[in-house]
């Protein structure tokens, strides 16, 4: 009966520490948007966004900053067009000669990487001063999807927060699906 008794206790046991660390489905809110689809945080909010080309933006409405009534942790997704002769490298380029002419930004660090199936990701991190309060900010260039077109994605927040949005910023980033097109990798 004890060994019984046991194994019961052991099992209630891990049951309930995986319990804790399940995944909650009323946890997580789902927004899609011209052939997009994310994941994000129950305790986010759908935003509007003042950037170009905006699709999509959520934000954590707890960020609110009451003097511009604008929200500091968000994530924004645009989508831009190509034109021509342009290519993701030539406008992901052109976009950072602008950006890093302005003395407000400074560069953290630039990579290629992967992000989920899409290949040819650039990902860009860096800080801009506004007047004292200097956020940071991680945009990732998706050059796949829809022809002539590429998805930018910006993750920002306070550079003091912008740390302990990491878990908030992957749920988007880890959940981007491009729906309904062609899912070629366009130069």
């Amino acid at each position: 009966m004890k060994k019984y008794v046991l194994s019961l206790t052991i099992m209630v046991l891990l049951l309930s520490i995986s319990t804790c660390f399940a995944v909650n489905d009323t946890d997580i809110k789902n927004a899609s948007a011209e052939n997009i689809t994310i994941n994000y945080p129950n305790s986010w909010d759908m935003a509007v966004s003042k950037a170009d080309s905006t699709i999509l933006s959520v934000a954590d409405p707890n960020s609110l900053n009451s003097t511009t009534g604008l929200a500091e942790t968000t994530v924004t997704i645009q989508l831009v067009h190509k034109g021509r002769y342009d290519t993701t490298e030539s406008l992901y380029k052109s976009n950072n000669e602008k950006l890093f002419s302005n003395s407000s930004y400074h560069l953290v660090s630039e990579r290629n990487m992967t992000l989920n199936n899409f290949e040819e990701v650039r990902e860009l991190n860096y800080t801009v001063d506004y007047n004292g309060m200097v956020k940071k900010r991680r945009t990732l260039w998706v050059g796949v999807g829809v022809p002539n077109s590429i998805y930018v994605i910006t993750c920002s927040a306070r550079q003091d927060k912008f740390d302990n949005e990491s878990e908030n910023f992957n749920l988007v980033l880890n959940s981007f699906n491009i729906t309904n097109i062609n899912t070629t990798t366009i130069q």
